[in-house]
């Protein structure tokens, strides 16, 4: 946080035609903590979820959007972090947003259980970090990141860049 932006998280706004579905979606399945919900000026509402400091705002305008992402969720889920490059490269613009957990696996469980697509199963992504990737009931991709080991995070951040010791950035 520095003077700049006072704020330690981000807002994200999702706009969708699919209310009760995404509610479900960042609630029940992902785990985010209601904030509040608030009518729109249009009779639509908007649903605050917590995320740590950063807040997912849900909108459910009145008249429901008719464009938006469309699934590129593959058919099988791809088992390299090359593949799944391959996959994110394909769209332009803002492709997935990125949530920190303590337990990937079990936030991976929940999401099968939810029956998410799943564009990329828990896997290790680098040394001493672990990830998946699931698609939202609208396309939007939402990226799940567990630091399993963070000096062995560390000691790859140094190498890749060529210093004899990375800070403690990712804790």
């Amino acid at each position: 946080m520095t003077d700049r932006f006072p704020k330690a998280g981000v807002d994200l706004g999702i706009v969708t035609a699919q209310g009760d579905e995404m509610l479900a979606f960042y609630r029940d399945t992902i785990g985010l903590e209601p904030e509040y919900s608030v009518p729109l000026p249009d009779g639509g509402v908007m649903h605050r979820l917590l995320c740590g400091a950063s807040i997912f705002k849900i909108m459910c305008p009145a008249n429901k959007p008719s464009e938006g992402i469309r699934s590129t969720a593959p058919a099988k889920p791809v088992a390299t972090v090359p593949d799944l490059m391959d996959l994110t490269d394909l769209i332009r613009g803002y492709r997935f947003v990125t949530i920190w957990v303590n337990d990937l696996d079990e936030a991976f469980a929940r999401c099968e259980q939810a029956k998410a697509a799943v564009v990329y199963s828990p896997l290790d992504s680098r040394p001493g970090v672990r990830i998946f990737v699931v698609e939202d009931p609208d396309g939007n991709w939402v990226e799940f990141v567990q630091m399993v080991d963070l000096e062995k995070a560390n000691q790859d951040l140094a190498y890749k860049h060529g210093k004899e010791e990375f800070e403690d950035t990712l804790a």
